[in-house]
């Protein structure tokens, strides 16, 4: 049951609209609520009323609302701990529909709607501080005749549902649906292969910090004859995606969703499948992804770190190694915020004039707090000079004096 409420809450949060930022409330100020709940038990009929009831202060607690992606993960985070935000609450009414099946409880409830406003402002900081995300769609859309044949859907339905809903929660979209077919092609195969790695570098090339990649596939299901006699044309679609950082290829989230549709046409049938299918893997897939950012902004991003070890001395150059684990020693001891710093590989070029070290670095800040933190240090022995990176990466040149 509580994995059922959190889910909820998450789901809510993710897909709901947002409010602009909290006016300073006690936090001790309650609201009573009424409100129903339904499902096919009565105590999924009671989640339900806790939730209906939390959304209720939610609105009591903040005056406006807005489509954004830091208020949507807000709402959602909240609304997935509905039973922290209701005091008390008393049963008014409860029953059981015998033909359906299903019950309704409408409760009374006390929500604690400045506890609500002070989370919803602490959940927004948290965002602000990890930035907006940037993603990449690269989706194969195909459709299957009674044939059996495979050919290319004339439309991209998912993609440009899937863009169009992540537009409107604030997330920064980069869009490939002015594809070269030449270039349309070896996305389409990168997709068919399952091949991340290609699909992560392909989605870096357009500046992407997450990459939602995979099929949506419309098949053809079978005929059937409705009342007039008339033959109706009978559609399946598929669509099986998932969503990676493109950074590191690591799996966010992968959800399966299918749409059935028909009609006495063909490309009527397939048509509506298709949007069918989209709009409800888009669905997920936003819920599943903002869920992701939310908990990677609680527990630590984790961040690519490059740094180049440079000196003009070659008996300075051969102590590099030594120099690379006071770097890291450095950093774990005083950026506030850094949970942990992993060496992934440390290589010396052939002439001994340089040395490359990679870093994983996981921290609670945003990219420009960690760039700001790592520029403020002092570095005894050496200087740090900050030569690029993006939103997931950063890359350093290290000069030994």
């Amino acid at each position: 049951m509580r994995d059922t409420m959190r889910w909820l809450a998450v789901a809510a949060v993710v897909a709901a609209a947002g409010a602009a930022p909290a006016v300073a409330q006690d936090e001790g100020a309650v609201k009573t609520v009424t409100a129903t709940g339904e499902g096919t038990t009565y105590d999924k009929a009671k989640e339900d009323a806790l939730r209906k009831a939390v959304e209720q202060g939610v609105g009591v607690a903040l005056t406006s609302r807005t489509e954004t992606l830091d208020s949507a993960v807000a709402y959602d985070q909240i609304i997935t701990r509905s039973e922290g935000y209701v005091k008390t609450y008393t049963e008014q009414e409860k029953g059981n529909d015998k033909l359906t099946g299903m019950w309704k409880v409408t409760l009374v409830c006390e929500v604690s709607t400045g506890r609500i406003q002070s989370d919803w402002a602490g959940i927004q900081e948290l965002l602000a501080k990890k930035g907006k995300p940037s993603v990449v769609v690269l989706i194969r859309e195909t459709i299957r005749g009674q044939d059996g044949a495979t050919v290319p859907a004339s439309t991209a339905f998912c993609a440009q549902a899937l863009e169009q809903l992540l537009i409107r929660k604030g997330f920064t979209v980069k869009s490939v649906q002015g594809l070269q077919e030449k270039e349309r092609r070896a996305r389409d195969a990168a997709v068919a292969e399952q091949d991340i790695a290609k699909l992560a570098a392909y989605a870096r090339d357009f500046g992407a910090n997450i990459m939602i990649g995979g099929d949506m596939t419309c098949r053809f299901d079978k005929e059937t004859r409705s009342y007039g006699d008339l033959k109706l044309r009978h559609y399946i679609a598929t669509a099986t995606l998932s969503s990676y950082r493109t950074d590191t290829a690591d799996v966010m989230a992968s959800v399966n969703v299918s749409g059935p549709a028909s009609s006495t046409g063909d490309a009527k049938a397939q048509e509506d499948a298709l949007k069918k299918a989209a709009a409800a893997v888009s669905d997920q897939v936003l819920k599943e992804i903002l869920n992701a950012w939310y908990f990677e902004g609680q527990s630590g991003q984790r961040f690519e770190v490059e740094v180049t070890i440079r000196s003009d001395d070659a008996v300075k150059m051969r102590k590099a190694d030594g120099y690379a684990e006071r770097l890291q020693q450095l950093w774990k001891e005083k950026l506030e915020g850094v949970k942990g710093v992993t060496e992934e590989s440390f290589n010396k070029s052939e002439d001994g004039k340089a040395a490359v070290l990679k870093l994983s670095l996981t921290a609670t800040l945003s990219v420009q707090e960690l760039k700001s933190a790592i520029g403020a240090l002092e570095t005894p022995g050496f200087t740090l000079e900050r030569t690029g990176g993006d939103k997931s990466s950063l890359r350093y040149t290290l000069h030994i004096e």
